[in-house]
């Protein structure tokens, strides 16, 4: 990038120099694609002038770098490994896995997407390995019931706070109580098809919704809080170093 306009144009990352000629008249824009859309930032001071030629780094101002977005495909590899390890009945990343990909995710279609792939991997690693094929391994309800917890998750795309996540995690996880247990009573054939029959499957799975909101909570807290951590380190070392 030897000019200033063609800087303009392409952006570059923390960590990268450049020198261009100053153009008469020119105001340096920085542009960078985060999570939802392409946006260009107020004009900012990010270089000096050394004679005609500026030596420009780039400074984080309100976006994070590109290894922000490879951080959230490794939270869904680290959500799927803990899901394999024991752990008490329901307690699992999962729910969590979801909603944070649905807040965190550049494409929203990946967002659902990629969870989905490696939750249907896992499912069948613990079916045939774990349990020795003892379930069946096609669980559409449960599987439509976690990816609208994803969906719950773009809720927080445009601002992530500790109460909406909160909140968003709750919804996932009633939403799938609900989606998942109707499944039960529908497929499994354990109670009369009734509306009784209906809420006798809803009340014998309590024990497993209570666990469901412990797990869906707790990891919700370790994801979100560790990603936002990490954000914030790296952008405080950006800006430090500038």
């Amino acid at each position: 990038m030897r000019y200033l306009g063609r800087a303009q144009r392409q952006g570059f990352w923390p960590g990268v120099f450049l020198a261009a000629r100053k153009p008469h008249g020119c105001r340096l824009y920085v542009s960078q694609r985060d999570s939802a859309r392409t946006r260009c930032l107020q004009p900012v001071r990010i270089g000096v002038f050394v004679g005609e030629v500026l030596i420009v780094r780039y400074t984080l101002i309100e976006l994070v770098s590109e290894r922000s977005h490879v951080m959230p495909y490794l939270y869904v590899l680290a959500a799927i490994v803990l899901r394999l390890l024991p752990h008490p009945w329901n307690v699992t990343p999962l729910g969590a896995m979801f909603l944070f990909s649905g807040a965190t995710f550049r494409s929203k279609a990946e967002s659902l997407a990629v969870p989905l792939a490696a939750l249907l991997l896992s499912d069948y690693a613990v079916i045939h390995f774990l349990y020795g094929r003892s379930y069946s391994w096609f669980s559409p309800y449960t599987w439509v019931g976690f990816v609208i917890a994803g969906l719950i998750g773009w809720i927080l795309r445009p601002k992530i706070t500790w109460a909406r996540v909160v909140i968003a995690s709750i919804a996932g996880s009633v939403v799938f109580f609900l989606i998942s247990n109707f499944g039960v009573w529908v497929a499994w054939k354990l109670y009369p098809l009734t509306i009784s029959g209906l809420a006798a499957c809803y009340v014998a799975a309590l024990p497993f919704f209570r666990n469901s909101i412990m797990g869906d909570l707790a990891y919700a807290a370790l994801m979100f809080g560790s990603y936002q951590l990490l954000r914030h380190g790296q952008a405080a070392l950006t800006t430090g170093t500038k």
